[in-house]
């Protein structure tokens, strides 16, 4: 899409309980995004590689679901986990 912006987005996940790997959180709200679903949706930071540097983003609920790796030991209680992705504003 020509003159199409997009919006680095950061979020720091600091879970009260351990997530066990194979689980899944949900961020929701993200509305008006032009980019189209995508079950492997690009994901950056310091902590990509605990869900797979991967998200299931869903453009018509606004959702992304990231997996927490089930090849990794699963998120820890009262730790920072900072992932990016990257979304195509609206027209």
């Amino acid at each position: 899409m020509q003159g199409a912006t997009n919006n680095v987005l950061t979020f720091v996940l600091n879970p009260d309980v351990p997530i066990p790997a194979g689980d899944s959180i949900t961020i929701a709200g993200l509305s008006n995004a032009a980019t189209a679903d995508s079950s492997t949706l690009a994901v950056g930071g310091a902590a990509a590689t605990e869900f797979s540097s991967q998200g299931d983003w869903s453009q018509g609920t606004g959702t992304l679901v990231l997996t927490v790796d089930a090849m990794g030991a699963g998120l820890s209680a009262a730790t920072a986990y900072s992932v990016t992705i990257t979304l195509e504003n609206a027209a």
